[in-house]
């Protein structure tokens, strides 16, 4: 593939899908992952240095704006069946696989990268701010927790 004749993919065609269900969602932040760093170094290591070996693999939790549509209540739907089920301790049944796909600019629904998060659940969400002064649109967002994320290009 010749680089120079190409250009990077555009951020602004991709797709929600939390299980089946498609969320058409304004923005997507948060899609960050790392794997922490231990040090370590035995007494009869010959150099002076640590040595560094990876640890455990954290992820941030990933937002979703999306704006408000008459009767689309499943986000909310979603954030109240996780309160609910605090009394039972047993989240198994809230927690869904949540994958955002970057799309081609070609509008033929080419999926180039999928995020992938393992046992997502939602812990926060806002509603909209409201001001009479605006003509903007209303714009909530979520704030999902997760067990993993996983790229497939």
């Amino acid at each position: 593939m010749d680089k120079s004749t190409e250009y990077p993919i555009p951020s602004f065609r991709f797709t929600v899908t939390i299980d089946s269900e498609i969320i058409s969602c304004q923005e997507v932040t948060g899609l960050e992952q790392e794997v922490s760093m231990i040090e370590y170094r035995t007494g009869d290591h010959p150099k002076a240095t640590k040595m560094k070996v990876p640890g455990i693999q954290k992820t941030s939790n990933v937002t979703l704006k999306k704006g408000v549509y008459r009767e689309d209540t499943f986000l909310f739907d979603w954030f109240n069946e996780v309160k609910d089920l605090q009394n039972t301790g047993d989240f198994t049944e809230a927690k869904k696989q949540v994958v955002i796909s970057l799309m081609g600019q070609d509008g033929d629904n080419d999926i180039i990268i999928s995020w992938k998060l393992e046992n997502a659940f939602p812990i926060k969400i806002t509603a909209p701010s409201l001001n009479g002064g605006d003509d903007n649109i209303a714009i909530e967002s979520v704030e999902i927790a997760h067990e993993g994320l996983t790229i497939e290009a």
